[in-house]
């Protein structure tokens, strides 16, 4: 525990037509965070994706541990078009390490689901040594 990386990503995602599964998308965007710290050999013990409409209705998803199951903490009411979305995760990896794997995926899995998106605040912490 004493490397380890934080990374918190703050953004908008709009979907270009019609609307999406907001409950798919942060699934998905968990289990590429999940793979790709996993792949890289790297441990994470703490990611936590949480996104919402301007009408309120919300999405939560939470992962402790790379080898566990995600949980799906709350899940949006019905489809999206327009979500403000926070991603925030611990990995024990460098943090130029952490913050490509969660840019990448970002960018990835937001283009599978056609959203634009609009990043407000990146923002990385190395801790320990």
């Amino acid at each position: 525990m004493g490397k380890i990386s934080e990374y918190y990503i703050q953004y908008r995602a709009v979907v270009c037509c019609n609307d999406f599964d907001g409950n798919a998308y942060l699934l998905d965007m968990a289990r590429a965070v999940q793979d790709g710290i996993r792949k890289a050999g790297q441990l994470i013990p703490h990611l936590k994706l949480l996104a919402w409409e301007p009408e309120g209705d919300f999405g939560k998803m939470d992962l402790i541990g790379t080898e566990r199951e995600i949980e799906i903490t709350h899940r949006f009411e019905r489809p999206c078009t327009d979500i403000a979305v926070i991603l925030n995760a611990s990995a024990a990896c460098p943090v130029d390490t952490l913050e490509k794997n969660l840019i990448n995926t970002m960018n990835t899995v937001s283009d599978k689901y056609q959203l634009e998106l609009t990043v407000f605040k990146k923002e990385g912490l190395a801790m320990g040594g």
